[in-house]
């Protein structure tokens, strides 16, 4: 299956607990939860791209395998290392001291990013156009 495709936003579950635990301020956790972006993504050789266009747009490129920066679109920027198995793609993300798991599911009609941190778990939902 194709990760490549324009994903649009469907929901958060418990998107704000994550973005104060990584150190967002309160209005901003306000105004990314309220978003609804619509997120472009390609593979390209080990090179998995997320252009994540709205209100606040942002552009990541995460190299399969190596350590790479991700930047949310509000700013807050992570470290995240993942690794792929067919179009699943799984790994680590740490801000600071703080770290934690990631993973992206990509099915048929859907793109699903799983994120632990601490104790904390939230999902991102976004369906396929």
């Amino acid at each position: 299956m194709s990760v490549a495709g324009t994903y649009s936003f469907e929901k958060n579950e418990n998107f704000d607990a994550f973005l104060k635990a990584l150190g967002a301020k309160e209005e901003r956790v306000q105004k990314m939860c309220a978003a609804k972006p619509t997120m472009e993504v390609s593979l390209s050789g080990n090179q998995l791209k997320f252009a994540s266009k709205g209100d606040d747009s942002s552009e990541n490129i995460i190299t399969i395998g190596s350590p790479s920066k991700f930047k949310l679109a509000g700013g807050l920027e992570l470290d995240v290392t993942l690794t792929q198995s067919g179009s699943k793609f799984t790994g680590t993300l740490s801000k600071g001291a703080k770290s934690g798991n990631v993973t992206v599911d990509f099915t048929a009609t859907q793109c699903i990013e799983s994120f632990n941190f601490g104790d904390l778990s939230c999902k991102r939902v976004y369906n396929r156009n």
